[in-house]
């Protein structure tokens, strides 16, 4: 190595490269503070979990056999502007602004709505379980919770995750007294006062509607308790239902108990909130109620909300779903018909061997496993 005088350090170099050194530190502290001064208002969606959802009941006989149902959830992080930016370019990530979803809410409420809307997904799946395996049970309704926040009347803004404490000063637990307190509430000429649990807020809203607006609504409620579709031409056909484009949509917490046992079904904490692995926990229940190995054998994973009377709803971040089951060695992945698409084209870019299965009832999820089951051997 040749030496070069003129790359030495002038007399009074050394005395301000050991200051500036001792201020690297300060420096560094003072880049990581002005970070975390940095606007964060995006989340970015990226792939998140696959756990099996029969780890979510409690044990008993049978236990599921070599395969296994895994319910799938995406992964959300805070972004700036320019992360949120940066993650635009890459496949598998989605952005959505932190308002748009939270609508004013703080994340502590947000994730404890969510918590809610899961309980209620978990009784609707095992009410669906059981009505498609024959086997007997009694739904036992013990509050009303909002499953889609929306409008209802004049200045009563209703979130996802919101639970009726009480409708005109009365106990509400079940989507039927709710029907029936905004029925008497027409009678009295219209306007409902609601309590509710919000986060952990308690907050009171006024429902301003006309006579025929709220018992139309009462109508909607009562066909969501029971199923039921109104009658061709009827005047409830004709009247906005409870789920309506922009009115909130509902449901209850329920304990389903076993006809034959009376025991109630005890879920555990599910990992995720919201309504999406209703469909893979029903599969889970369906397995315990019926004989033999539903799984087949295979690693089934999907995605779905559950509705009481075994249909699949649509729900959201599909993309990253199929990628964390795919990083879970999953066989098979369902999902809801009118999100395969964006499923096969997900797992195509993956490039994983990875089965996709559309399933618009729960009949359907569970007959589309026998099928690649059978397939398998």
């Amino acid at each position: 190595m040749r030496f070069n005088p003129a790359r030495l350090p002038a007399a009074g170099s050394r005395r301000r490269t050991g200051a500036a050194r001792r201020l690297l530190p300060f420096a560094a502290l003072g880049a990581v503070l002005l970070l975390c001064a940095v606007p964060r208002p995006y989340y970015i969606v990226k792939p998140g979990f696959a756990l099996d959802a029969a780890e979510l009941l409690p044990p008993g006989q049978p236990e599921s056999g070599q395969g296994s149902w895994l319910y799938t959830a995406i992964r959300v992080d805070d972004a700036s502007a320019a992360e949120a930016a940066a993650a635009w370019l890459i496949q598998g990530r989605q952005v959505m602004e932190k308002r748009a979803l939270l609508k004013g809410e703080s994340e502590a409420d947000y994730m404890a709505g969510m918590k809610r809307v899961m309980e209620a997904s978990q009784a609707d799946a095992a009410e669906a379980a059981y009505r498609l395996s024959g086997a007997s049970y009694l739904p036992v309704p013990e509050k009303v919770v909002v499953l889609e926040g929306g409008r209802l009347g004049k200045g009563a803004e209703l979130v996802a995750g919101d639970l009726v404490m009480s409708c005109a000063g009365n106990p509400v637990e079940s989507l039927s007294a709710l029907a029936s307190c905004l029925d008497a509430r027409a009678a009295a000429g219209g306007g409902a006062g609601l309590e509710l649990t919000r986060g952990s807020r308690t907050i009171a809203v006024q429902v301003e509607m006309s006579r025929d607006q709220l018992s139309a609504h009462a109508e909607g409620l009562r066909r969501t308790a029971s199923g039921r579709e109104p009658a061709a031409g009827s005047e409830a056909e004709k009247a906005p239902a409870a789920n309506a484009a922009g009115a909130p949509a509902w449901g209850e917490l329920r304990v389903i108990r076993d006809g034959q046992t009376g025991l109630p079904l005890e879920w555990k904490e599910a990992s995720a909130g919201g309504p999406s692995a209703g469909l893979m926990m029903a599969l889970a229940v369906y397995d315990r109620l019926t004989a033999g190995d539903g799984t087949g054998g295979l690693k089934v994973a999907g995605t779905g909300t559950m509705s009481p009377d075994g249909s699949v709803g649509a729900v959201g971040g599909v993309a990253q779903k199929v990628a964390a089951a795919a990083a879970a060695g999953a066989d098979l992945f369902l999902v809801p018909p009118q999100e395969r698409r964006e499923a096969e084209a997900s797992a195509q870019r993956l490039r994983t061997p990875m089965k996709i299965a559309a399933a618009a009832t729960l009949k359907a999820a569970a007959e589309a496993v026998a099928a690649q089951a059978a397939q398998r051997k």
